[in-house]
């Protein structure tokens, strides 16, 4: 048989519970957002600084963003996305391209190059399947165990107070 004893009222009891796990979930909503800015300069500053691209233009870059992290019931839920707007070739980047494709250009200058010491325009170029690069999904694998102790010693931290 196992009994409990607390002093004061069950009301004191459950208040401190309750006190408790809305401090637990704003910590951690806090040291998500925080990770998730790490895991940002971890994509930007290393996968996409040479070890899988090579930036050209800074677009790619760019457009990795830690989102706002988000909390429902019983749920907190960060992330960190790239690609969209001019940058939208970075999906293709992270998962490859699943089939040939045609690329025809907007402005025909676009596809202007010289053969034969004579300027030539191409109408339409035919580009093969792309193979993945990831550099999104290999970052949060690496940066996995990390986030896990950060949360981990978060809530610790909580139930400690």
């Amino acid at each position: 048989m196992i009994s409990l004893t607390f002093s004061g009222s069950d009301a004191t009891l459950i208040a401190r519970f309750e006190r408790k796990a809305n401090l637990a979930v704003h910590a951690l909503a806090s040291k998500l957002q925080a990770l998730n800015f790490q895991l940002q300069a971890k994509i930007v500053g290393e996968k996409l600084s040479g070890q899988v691209l090579n930036q050209r233009t800074g677009k790619g870059a760019a457009s990795v963003r830690a989102l706002q992290v988000e909390q429902e019931p019983g749920q907190i839920r960060g992330s960190v996305q790239a690609g969209g707007g001019p940058a939208f070739y970075m999906r293709i980047q992270e998962k490859g391209g699943t089939s040939d494709y045609t690329i025809a250009p907007v402005d025909k200058k676009v596809l202007a190059f010289m053969m034969d010491g004579k300027q030539v325009f191409a109408k339409m170029v035919h580009h093969p399947a792309l193979k993945a690069r990831p550099f999104m999904s290999t970052s949060l694998n690496e940066m996995s165990p990390e986030i896990v102790e950060g949360l981990q010693l978060t809530l610790n931290e909580v139930a400690a107070q």
